[in-house]
């Protein structure tokens, strides 16, 4: 609950005024966040500019350094993926504290020098992975905890989505500006092995391109091997005509714990000696979403809300805490290169991905 001795509202600087902003930003800034408020807003595109600045009711803003010198606690960036290096540096340039959609960046060394700008700064650089704060993630982590006393058998996790080829027509599905499935869709489920697991060992894996043309992959098989256990992976947007679901799976010596949905925003848990499903358990933990991005991004502006005028940081949205799932991103597409092992090390932090 927001703690209602806290009458100031956030507000918040759009930076890129892309799709994400069209299918999610407008329901959730103006109808699911009371405390919360976008204060301005820039795109490069002119009539998006005008048209955002109506939609939001801010003043219209005719050049980027008006829109860094507004009175902003957070400019929350959603440019595409190759933008992200710049936008944040001039943000931090202007004493802006970053909100930035995933990847916080395409490049490990970018992204470390960033972390360092923002702590020399006492500036505060988030991430949106949101799926971190689904209430299926969050439960599970509750429950993770108990059983790590507990063997983990292995990890399963699939990602069955849907792009088009009109969707690589642009600068997505190229190494330079954004990658393949593996970097853009399946960065979120990477994400949440690494949150749950931490670092990883060493990984091998193989790509493909099945519906699509593209630089980069639409199809990615692996396997991550972390220090309590194994995960093996299939991601691909090769489907035909929709996102399907997504699944980690967490195989235990007598139950299985299943995350799912289109992002994992489900609970499900099965015990194998009684063959029942206990779902009814996890009911109250899973949420709906008919959308690939998820549910959760209310939640993570709530959790910066409740910290930030209390002067604390909200931990599980730091941009150094997705310095592994970054990092395992590269080791994947280096072992797809090289068609071998990698282990995690700073050598291998650094593929054909934003270069």
């Amino acid at each position: 609950m927001i703690n209602k001795k806290l009458k100031k509202k956030l507000r918040i600087g759009l930076l890129g005024l892309g799709t994400i902003v069209k299918d999610r930003f407008i329901n959730l800034f103006l109808n699911e966040l009371k405390n919360t408020e976008v204060a301005a807003v820039f795109d490069l595109n002119k009539k998006k500019n005008y048209y955002y600045s109506k939609i939001f009711n801010c003043e219209y803003v005719k050049n980027e350094n008006d829109f860094f010198r507004k009175d902003l606690d957070f400019i929350y960036i959603s440019t595409p993926p190759h933008s992200h290096y710049e936008n944040i540096i001039k943000s931090f340039s202007y004493l802006k504290n970053v909100i930035v959609e995933k990847p916080p960046v395409l490049r490990v060394d970018e992204l470390k020098r960033l972390i360092k700008i923002s702590k020399k700064k006492k500036l505060l650089f988030y991430t949106v992975f949101q799926n971190r704060l689904n209430s299926s993630v969050k439960f599970f982590k509750k429950i993770y905890r108990k059983k790590l006393n507990k063997k983990i058998i292995f990890i399963t996790m699939k990602l069955l989505w849907s792009r088009n080829q009109k969707y690589y027509s642009g600068w997505h599905g190229k190494w330079k500006t954004d990658g393949g499935v593996l970097s853009q869709q399946g960065i979120h489920f990477i994400d949440l092995l690494c949150y749950i697991l931490g670092s990883p060992k060493k990984c091998v894996s193989i790509t493909n391109n099945i519906s699509n043309k593209l630089e980069a992959e639409d199809t990615h098989i692996g396997l991550i091997k972390f220090a309590t256990t194994n995960c093996t992976f299939n991601f691909t947007t090769a489907l035909k005509n929709n996102d399907f679901k997504s699944e980690i799976t967490f195989y235990f010596q007598k139950e299985a714990i299943r995350l799912f949905g289109l992002c994992c925003n489900k609970i499900q848990i099965i015990y194998y000696k009684k063959k029942k499903n206990i779902q009814n358990i996890c009911k109250q933990y899973s949420k709906n979403t008919t959308k690939s991005f998820g549910i959760s991004h209310r939640d993570v502006l709530n959790e910066i809300y409740k910290t930030y005028f209390k002067k604390k940081i909200c931990y599980d949205l730091l941009a150094e805490n997705s310095l592994n799932t970054l990092q395992l991103v590269h080791m994947l597409y280096n072992s797809a290169k090289k068609k071998k092992f990698i282990t995690f090390n700073k050598k291998n932090f650094k593929s054909k991905l934003g270069h």
